[in-house]
């Protein structure tokens, strides 16, 4: 992995400066002067710094949902959602843990895919409080954690309720 990383640092920076120089004689052959050159080799590193960032980094996994201020009622279905790039695992394990992350309160999935999302109904045996889901890839390599939601009881209906005999 660190190779492939130095190679991608060092070719893609030459390929963002040959390409602005590229452009610079173009534009500089034409009646662009001295401020058309100051942009041509703006552009120039900009190409350098976003595509050495985009093809520098490694497998990763982000968690949409659920997201901050979620509140998912005990006994409701619900989907755990996550983007994934990269080569990683075709598999994933999806925890529930408390929010400091080192008390497990269960294991929700193990294994599913990893396709993107997962469907949860939330058991009632849980108690009530402030999670976190982790996904992780089974070969534990890979791995995110949700924002901190809320898991509650079912709130119940209000109002008055008649019996009639």
């Amino acid at each position: 992995m660190e190779k492939k990383l130095f190679v991608k640092l060092i070719t893609i920076p030459f390929l963002g400066t040959l390409c602005g120089m590229i452009f610079e004689r173009v534009f500089s052959e034409n009646k662009g002067g001295v401020k058309m050159k100051k942009r041509i080799l703006m552009f120039s590193l900009i190409f350098i710094f976003i595509v050495t960032l985009s093809f520098s980094f490694g497998p990763t996994i982000s968690i949409i949902i659920p997201n901050s201020g979620y509140v998912w009622n005990k006994g409701k279905t619900y989907t755990i959602k996550w983007v994934y790039s990269g080569k990683m695992d075709s598999n994933v394990k999806i925890t529930l843990y408390k929010p400091n992350l080192k008390t497990l309160q269960m294991i929700i999935a193990k294994p599913t895919a990893n396709d993107g999302s997962y469907t949860w109904k939330v058991p009632f045996s849980i108690p009530n409080g402030k999670y976190v889901i982790r996904v992780k890839t089974m070969d534990n390599t890979v791995y995110a954690n949700s924002a901190v939601f809320t898991i509650n009881s079912v709130p119940l209906p209000s109002g008055t309720l008649t019996v009639i005999p």
